[in-house]
C-alpha cells in the first residue's frame, strides 16, 4: 500500500486530495510515530519527542506547508534520467520519507 492510499484509509472524504499533499503527510506521521518510539538516549530526543507530539494532532494542515523544502530535497530523484527516465519525474514514497526525515531533523533541532 502507498502513501496516498494509506492517507485515503484515514481521510475517506478526502481524496481529492492532491497525491503530493497526501504524500508528505504520511511521510511526516512516520517521522513523528518513529521519533515518538524512539529511545529516550537519542540525541536531542526531548525536543524531537515534543515536536512529534505537537504536529501529530494537526498533521494533515502542517505537513504540506514544508512542500518546497521536500521536493527541494528531492531534486535528484525529480531530475533523475537513468533508465530512459524523462525528468520531472513524480518522487517515490521512499524519496518523501528521506526528505521528510532530512526537514524533521532541522526543525526538531529548533526545539
Amino acid at each position: 500500500m502507498n502513501f496516498s492510499q494509506w492517507f485515503d484509509l484515514k481521510n475517506p472524504n478526502m481524496t481529492a486530495v492532491p497525491v503530493m499533499n497526501k504524500q508528505i503527510t504520511v511521510a511526516f506521521v512516520i517521522a513523528a510515530y518513529a521519533i515518538m518510539t524512539e529511545a529516550a538516549t537519542v540525541p536531542n530526543h526531548a525536543n524531537r519527542f515534543a515536536w512529534a507530539m505537537r504536529i501529530m494532532p494537526q498533521v494533515e494542515g502542517y505537513a504540506p506547508s514544508f512542500m518546497w523544502e521536500a521536493l527541494y530535497g528531492m531534486q535528484a530523484a525529480i531530475t533523475d534520467t537513468s533508465n530512459g527516465k524523462t525528468p520531472p519525474n513524480m518522487p517515490a514514497d521512499s524519496d518523501w520519507q528521506t526528505a521528510v526525515n532530512a526537514i524533521v531533523t532541522a526543525l526538531a533541532a529548533l526545539g
